[in-house]
């Protein structure tokens, strides 16, 4: 990503959800208030018209679709999938009392201000760097009080700091967190310290619901190794991974219970009935756990 410019894969994956949206298979799992909020967020900007634009042009639809296939198989209804998961994880806490959700990385993500609406004694907070939170925040304009963007870049500055610093966080209130397609850009050790920080700021009992990435030529994965290398030049190398059935170890470590794990092929059958017609992504799944005690 360049620093000074809005993250070209927030433009993609918004692009991608109202792409699903069309879709007559997978259309019915994308929200009304979810296309509505994609397409505030993309109107918003000129990059983000021009995504729009594209959407309306069978050839460039075509086009990305045999580009997806080529280099990685069904991500596009991946994003849909994942964003599926995460809110229900995220619904299923505020009804077991949540009072906070904080997303880091939150990129063009709608979750949190298509919930705080319905939900004034819950507090939301999106974490992101200041190129793409700023255009976000243009692209919203006026936002529901209990939104907050902070435009902070995590790897500048340390999660603890940047939450005790900000007047909106509070320690008190039982909190989830959401980290969507950021882990894999991160060292191990960094996201053993974000573990260790999610669960110091806020204590046992804390959700925290984030994506991993199987290895490269794992059983677990079908991306292409063209992609990877595409990500490296873009200096967006994946450095974290981990195969599912080691998941539930690792989290253990981190003083985490495992609550749920899932990939594509679980969530399609789980939302959509039956099997799709068409080949799913493999690679990227989803964990949801919950902080136990202990030290940090």
């Amino acid at each position: 990503m360049k620093h000074d410019k809005a993250s070209s894969t927030a433009f993609t994956v918004v692009q991608g959800i109202l792409k699903v949206a069309n879709d007559p298979e997978l259309g019915h799992l994308v929200a009304p208030d979810h296309v509505e909020a994609c397409e505030r967020i993309l109107r918003g900007s000129a990059e983000g018209r021009r995504r729009l634009a594209q959407l309306d042009s069978p050839v460039f639809v075509k086009l990305t679709s045999l580009v997806e296939r080529l280099l990685l198989p069904g991500f596009t209804a991946h994003y849909v999938l994942r964003k599926r998961f995460i809110e229900d994880e995220v619904r299923a806490a505020l009804t077991r009392g949540a009072r906070q959700v904080i997303i880091l990385g939150a990129g063009f993500d709608a979750l949190a201000l298509r919930l705080a609406t319905g939900h004034p004694d819950v507090t939301f907070i999106e974490i992101d760097h200041p190129a793409t939170s700023e255009v976000k925040r243009a692209a919203l304009g006026e936002t529901p009080p209990n939104l907050h963007l902070l435009a902070q870049d995590l790897a500048a500055r340390p999660l603890r700091e940047v939450l005790t610093e900000s007047p909106a966080f509070s320690a008190e209130r039982p909190t989830v967190f959401v980290c969507e397609g950021v882990m894999m850009y991160l060292g191990e050790a960094t996201v053993e310290e974000l573990f260790s920080s999610i669960r110091s700021l806020t204590g046992p009992g804390t959700g925290f619901v984030f994506t991993a990435v199987a290895p490269l030529g794992s059983p677990e994965d079908n991306t292409s190794t063209i992609l990877r290398a595409y990500l490296k030049v873009k200096s967006e190398p994946i450095t974290w991974t981990l195969r599912p059935g080691d998941m539930q170890a690792f989290v253990e470590r981190q003083t985490y219970s495992m609550d749920r794990i899932a990939n594509d092929a679980l969530l399609a059958k789980a939302y959509h009935g039956q099997p799709l017609n068409r080949r799913l992504h493999e690679g990227e799944y989803l964990v949801s756990t919950t902080a136990r005690g202990g030290a940090s």
